[in-house]
């Protein structure tokens, strides 16, 4: 696997040359796509190809097609439809049309996840020729060229790449409640850590504030200080598992706070809710043992985000684990307070399917429809090769993620 991925980082160095100047040529060739940033990632090394590999791949190397990689920015969804055209058009209209093998574009549609940090992008596999000029050896390098949209690219940025890169580095985005990376671990342990994140956030707080930490805490803590944010948000984790529920109850309600005054998060952000069902986890353990008084404040949270005892899935929902189908799950509240949609779910269990699917065909018509007029206001040089779908070589258009 070793010598394998060294000849791919060699075949990377040889057909960027190639993969810079299209990339580039879409933006002087073509104005009109608006493209605002271009630039050329590094190459993937020996080392990172191999540990992506391992962490999406099950091993398998040839699976990694970023070795070699550029990445685009463009004004707004328009840009992006009118890019793909010209992309997928004939040979002549973009030399870029012929080597495309794959466009991905799951991340970007409203019901699937962004990635880890809120990353989102479209994503071309384009296919080149490792040595152009040779009519014999036609060996090929498959490249990868990530296509970003301006206004989700302001809101994440190298902070959210950032991110998304240490998800994938240490594997920290794999647990449906990152609490529970911390299950396994004896009391004993979880002690040490206590102690350790005490030492780690006073280190953060002299370097933040420049003086020494026995001033600060918590309630001296800014939301823009991310790194604190995140410090303090893992040390709740430990209290919880320790069960000093107090002090995890503290620390997840100034959290609550922090986030409520950002303006980038605030009181409706999936990270501020997931804070809001910790707390409610908290205190409905804490009622369980005793503790009076809480039941007017759990009954509000509970009415805003459930139960809160659940294991919270990534997206901040709770898991659904008893398997029963929707027409078994019809209770007698539900016929006596809604008995039509009781009645169509036990004698037509696909009706709402059905309406969904017709639903979702109206609202495709219409999308063409308002494409059709902004392909014409905006990007007329698409219309001179409108019967370009004959000669693509595109082999797949990827939507689930795959």
């Amino acid at each position: 696997r070793h010598d394998v991925a060294r000849d791919l980082v060699q075949k990377a160095e040889m057909v960027l040359p190639q993969l810079t100047q299209l990339c580039e040529s879409l933006a002087t060739d073509y104005p009109a796509l608006g493209v605002q940033d271009a630039r050329v990632g590094p190459l993937k090394t020996v080392q990172a190809a191999l540990q992506k590999a391992d962490t999406k791949y099950h091993g398998d190397i040839l699976k990694v097609t970023d070795f070699c990689r550029t990445s685009l920015v463009v004004p707004d969804l328009p840009s992006l439809l009118a890019l793909l055209e010209l992309a997928r058009s004939r040979p002549e209209h973009h030399r870029l049309g012929r080597w495309i093998r794959r466009v991905k574009l799951s991340t970007l549609q409203a019901d699937h996840k962004p990635k880890a940090g809120g990353y989102r992008d479209c994503i071309l596999n384009v296919e080149l020729l490792v040595h152009p000029e040779d009519e014999v050896n036609r060996e090929t390098h498959l490249c990868e060229i990530q296509i970003h949209i301006w206004p989700l690219w302001v809101i994440g940025g190298m902070k959210g790449f950032e991110r998304y890169h240490d998800c994938l580095k240490y594997s920290i985005n794999s647990f449906s409640n990152p609490y529970n990376a911390l299950d396994r671990l004896d009391r004993k342990t979880l002690v040490e850590l206590m102690i350790l994140s005490e030492q780690a956030i006073a280190t953060s707080l002299v370097a933040a504030k420049g003086t020494t930490a026995r001033s600060y805490c918590l309630d001296h803590v800014a939301w823009h200080e991310d790194n604190l944010l995140l410090d303090y948000f893992a040390q709740a984790g430990i209290f919880w598992k320790l069960d000093r529920l107090e002090w995890a109850e503290t620390t997840f309600r100034r959290l609550i706070e922090l986030y409520q005054e950002s303006p980038d998060l605030g009181e409706h952000h999936p990270e501020t809710i997931v804070l809001y069902k910790y707390l409610l986890q908290t205190l409905t353990k804490q009622q369980r043992r005793g503790r009076k008084g809480l039941e007017p404040e759990i009954e509000c949270l509970q009415a805003r985000f459930g139960s809160g005892v659940d294991p919270l899935t990534p997206d901040g929902s709770h898991s659904h684990t008893d398997g029963d189908d929707d027409i078994y799950s019809v209770s007698w509240n539900d016929i006596w307070n809604a008995p039509t949609n009781a009645y169509n779910m036990i004698v037509d269990p696909v009706c709402e399917e059905r309406e969904a699917e017709v639903t979702t065909r109206q609202q495709v018509k219409v999308s063409k429809r308002a494409w059709r007029q902004i392909r014409q206001e905006r990007f007329a040089f698409l219309r001179r090769d409108d019967g370009g779908d004959d000669e693509s070589t595109i082999v797949s258009v990827d939507t689930m993620g795959h």
